[in-house]
């Protein structure tokens, strides 16, 4: 999807740092038992949990008065709310799926852990990386060789733990591993559970949020923080510790996790052609590790059609080690029915459902009951401009992007097909909405918020024709589609639902775009469609071409005549491939 859809291609970085981030946790943590694709179920899930986080953060905001921009929000909001909401995910496996979750080692706990971050990195990143990918590279080889986007995180490959970003001052190790060392820390609390270990995940919490913290005030330029808290931040390292940290704690977890495994050697199936370990304890760590590698190489070269469960087989071997310690001589249950275990992703995927539901009403409900819904609703753009986003995209572009985000929602246990189709519908009609739904929060009273929210609950993804008596000459097209006389075709898309709609949008002003500009029509607003048709006329003679960009053609044509209310006498016009297909049409003073 993200190679075929060029207006996604900026988000390749960041999901390419995900497998990368993968890569290197999976290479590094030689004593998980959880498999890759576990890994990228919880990165899926992280995803689809970031919205709530941002309500939350949201009705924060709404309640003291600030807007996504300010300083005071990045500082005092972001890390506060993120770095513990980010954990739920992890904390909501260990609760309903607790059998499975006895079996973790230390390693699997900061592997599901990072997931999770990497999971709200992807839903905070990839926005950059699509909605507003203007800075991006949007060309098919450069998203590919340029492995950074908007926010200048780094996801090259021979970096350690991608997607972090920073200078000589101040570093962001970015969500993964702020989550994955807060995870770690979780696990051996669990796994020892003398004192000394008990407070280890809140110190931990609060050192990654305090670098949270600590990085936003820095790239804001702000100076909110307490010298109290800057100080401390130095002395953990400025955010550059936390990279490190985490490698050690993988390692560590490793040389942990192996030790359960050669105290129970004697209760585990052996692996083929290994001896018993050396006495010495850590003798015997590395031996294991050697002995796990050596089976796996083996079957790769010699066997390579049983290589897959020679890996699934030493996984599981670490996984009943990790169980029967827990056990601790008590009854254990290896593996839950798959029935049951369906049944408890089932739950959780409607109480999920039910969770998002109350949060998605809320979030239209509480502006109008908070605050001043034109002055303080910070998710309003934001819905603009996805809504640009979407309907700027071909019907075969959307379908695959829904098709994409279904095949995701697959990976969690207990969604089901209908389920995933539900949940990636649901998404494509708030895109598609996303005009309507910010006139809603900006002006609408409460029954209006209820009435918009409703309409993308039920689905409404397809977008409106074009409601406007046309000018004499255009043509009626199969498809909502219209024809000009000079031959441009008006087609559905845009945030307002229809080409034809969205040029009109451009004969009044628009208070909320600074460099909006509006065709000089007066009360007769389908003139501007007849100037426009007018200006592709004349391309050939008063035109200019000005190039492609992001699979547009855009030519500005000089009209000889004022055409805006600014004094404007040119007029932009930018196409499709096809050069017929219009997307966009508006007064500019001078050719640029």
């Amino acid at each position: 999807m993200l190679v075929l859809v060029p207006d996604t291609r900026g988000a390749i970085p960041i999901w390419l740092g995900v497998f990368t981030l993968a890569f290197q946790l999976a290479l590094l943590g030689r004593s998980r038992s959880v498999p890759l694709r576990g890994y990228l179920a919880m990165v899926v899930v992280g995803t689809l949990w970031a919205p709530v986080i941002f309500a939350v953060q949201w009705v924060l905001m709404a309640w003291l008065g600030w807007q996504s921009r300010d300083v005071e929000s990045s500082v005092f909001i972001a890390g506060p709310t993120e770095e513990p909401l980010k954990l739920v995910p992890l904390l909501a496996l260990l609760i309903f799926a607790r059998n499975r979750a006895r079996r973790f080692g230390v390693v699997d706990h900061t592997l599901l852990g990072a997931a999770c971050g990497a999971g709200f990195g992807v839903a905070e990143n990839a926005v950059r990386g699509t909605v507003e990918q203007g800075v991006l590279p949007l060309g098919f080889w450069e998203a590919f060789t340029d492995l950074s986007e908007a926010a200048a995180h780094n996801y090259s490959l021979f970096t350690l733990f991608p997607g972090w970003a920073g200078d000589h001052v101040v570093e962001s190790s970015g969500h993964a591993v702020w989550t994955g060392l807060v995870a770690g820390g979780i696990a051996l609390m669990v796994r020892y559970r003398p004192v000394l270990f008990a407070p280890l995940p809140m110190l931990v919490l609060a050192w990654v949020t305090l670098d949270h913290m600590a990085w936003n005030d820095h790239v804001s330029l702000g100076t909110l923080l307490p010298p109290e808290l800057g100080l401390i931040h130095e002395l953990t390292g400025s955010g550059m510790a936390a990279r490190p940290a985490l490698l050690v704690l993988v390692l560590l977890g490793v040389y942990l996790d192996y030790r359960v495994v050669v105290h129970y050697h004697s209760q585990l199936p052996p692996i083929p052609h290994v001896g018993e370990p050396p006495r010495t304890v850590s003798l015997a760590v590395v031996s294991n590790i050697v002995s796990d590698l050596r089976f796996q190489t083996r079957t790769l070269f010699r066997a390579p059609p049983y290589h897959p469960r020679s890996m699934m087989f030493v996984r599981r071997r670490r996984e009943l080690a990790y169980g029967i310690h827990r056990a601790a001589g008590r009854p254990r249950r290896d593996d839950p029915p798959r029935g049951r275990m369906w049944a408890t992703g089932s739950f959780l995927h409607g109480i999920t459902a039910a969770l998002l539901v109350v949060l998605f009403a809320a979030t239209f409900l509480l502006p109008a009951i908070l605050v001043d819904a034109g002055s303080q609703a910070f998710l309003a753009p934001r819905l603009e401009a996805l809504a640009d986003w979407w309907h700027g995209l071909d019907p075969l572009e959307q379908t695959l992007i829904i098709g994409g985000a279904a095949a995701g929602l697959l990976l969690i246990p207990g969604v089901g097909a209908w389920g995933a189709l539900g949940w990636a519908s649901l998404g494509a009609g708030i895109a598609a909405s996303g005009r309507d739904l910010a006139n809603a929060i900006r002006t609408g009273t409460p029954a209006d918020l209820a009435y918009a929210a409703t309409i993308v609950a039920l689905g409404r993804f397809f977008p409106p024709g074009a409601r406007v008596v046309l000018p004499q000459g255009f043509q009626t097209l199969p498809g909502n589609r219209y024809r000009s006389p000079s031959g441009l075709i008006f087609g559905p898309g845009a945030r307002e639902g229809h080409r034809i709609d969205h040029i009109l949008d451009h004969t009044r002003p628009n208070p909320s775009k600074p460099n909006h500009t509006v065709f000089n029509v007066g009360g007769d607003r389908t003139r501007a469609l007849q100037i426009v048709d007018q200006a592709w006329s004349m391309r050939n003679t008063h035109g200019r071409y000005l190039g492609q960009r992001r699979g547009n053609h855009n030519f500005v044509i000089d009209m000889g005549t004022q055409i805006g209310t600014r004094g404007e006498t040119n007029v932009l016009i930018s196409t499709k491939n096809d050069m017929r297909t219009i997307v966009t049409a508006y007064p500019i003073r001078r050719i640029p």
